[in-house]
C-alpha cells in the first residue's frame, strides 16, 4: 500500500482526463501479459508489462447485439511489440484500460 501514499490529484486528473487517454499511433504504450494469459492475483503467473508501439487504431460499431448497449462502440488497437510480432486488442479505451499504461 506504500504505492498509494504516492498517489497525488494530478496523477489522478490525467487518468481521468479522456483526451489524454487518447491513443495515437506512434505512441510507446506498456501493455499487461493479463491480455493474453490468465493472471490471478495469487496464482503462479504474476502481472507482466511489455513494451510497445501503437500501429493501427479503429473505432468500431457492434450492433449485432451479443454486446451491452455501452460496449457497442469501441475502439480497437493494433500493437507491435519490439520483437515484431503484432496484437490486436479490442475495446482499448473501453474495457481494456486497466491492461495498459503509457512507457515512462
Amino acid at each position: 500500500m506504500q504505492w498509494l501514499e504516492r498517489v497525488q490529484s494530478r496523477h489522478l486528473a490525467h487518468y481521468f482526463d479522456a483526451a489524454a487517454l487518447a491513443l495515437q499511433v506512434g505512441d510507446r504504450i506498456e501493455v499487461a501479459n493479463n491480455l493474453w494469459e490468465w493472471v490471478q492475483d495469487q496464482g503462479p503467473c504474476s502481472r507482466e508489462w511489455f513494451a510497445c508501439t501503437i500501429v493501427r487504431i479503429a473505432q468500431t460499431i457492434d450492433d449485432s447485439g451479443s454486446l451491452p448497449e455501452s460496449y457497442t462502440h469501441y475502439t480497437i488497437c493494433t500493437v507491435r511489440f519490439d520483437n515484431g510480432m503484432e496484437y490486436e486488442i479490442q475495446g482499448m479505451h473501453e474495457w481494456n484500460r486497466y491492461n495498459w499504461r503509457y512507457l515512462s
